[in-house]
């Protein structure tokens, strides 16, 4: 089979079946989970039983933001796989979203990973390089928020890793009113698409 994806402002799909003798004649092949989207990467089948449909964004939070945020801290790993390569994605990412003030995402503009954490002293925002890694390949990040400081640490399929720390002590981060800590998107959403590998959110003592 030969499949041809035209680039127009409809996006278009050929399906040329390609084969010897009988298998060549009409109807003799069958197509099945043909996903035709307009975007920058692939995303997983929708089902659509006859209609067309628009995929509604994935919303993944923990509660109980009270106990994950102890006393105001946090210590947080993720690790994900992100379904576009970078340069591809339309929009900020938020890996870990709290509330507008306190978010770690990847940034669409360059690939970099950005932490900005809000607290009863201050403000502040960490990021890293712009980060280079292809479709589906694992990323790796853990954040804290201490006493100690803010630290940032990114590795990229287990080989590439960038630090970046700040000892600015923001003070005791601010309990969401929602009680949650939204996981690879905010309130509305996920952003763009990724796999969620693993998170860990440990008490900061």
């Amino acid at each position: 089979m030969l499949m041809i994806l035209a680039a127009s402002a409809a996006p278009t799909c050929m399906l040329d079946p390609r084969g010897t003798g009988e298998r060549s004649r009409a109807g003799a092949a069958s197509f099945a989970f043909l996903n035709l989207e307009s975007a920058r990467y692939p995303s997983s089948a929708i089902p659509t039983t006859g209609t067309a449909r628009r995929r509604e964004a994935d919303v993944l939070y923990a509660n109980n933001a009270e106990w994950l945020i102890w006393k105001g801290w946090i210590k947080a790993v993720i690790e994900l796989a992100p379904n576009y390569a970078s340069g591809e994605q339309l929009a900020d990412h938020d890996l870990l979203y709290i509330d507008p003030g306190n978010r770690v995402f990847l940034r669409a503009s360059d690939g970099a990973t950005v932490m900005t954490a809000t607290g009863s002293r201050g403000a502040a925002t960490l990021a890293t390089e712009g980060l280079s890694w292809e479709r589906e390949q694992a990323l790796l990040v853990e954040i804290t928020s201490s006493p100690a400081g803010l630290s940032l640490r990114v590795t990229v399929d287990g080989e590439q890793e960038i630090s970046v720390d700040d000892p600015t002590v923001v003070g005791a981060l601010s309990i969401p009113e929602s009680g949650r800590i939204h996981i690879l998107g905010d309130p509305g959403g996920s952003q763009e698409r990724a796999d969620l590998r693993r998170i860990e959110l440990h008490e900061v003592r």
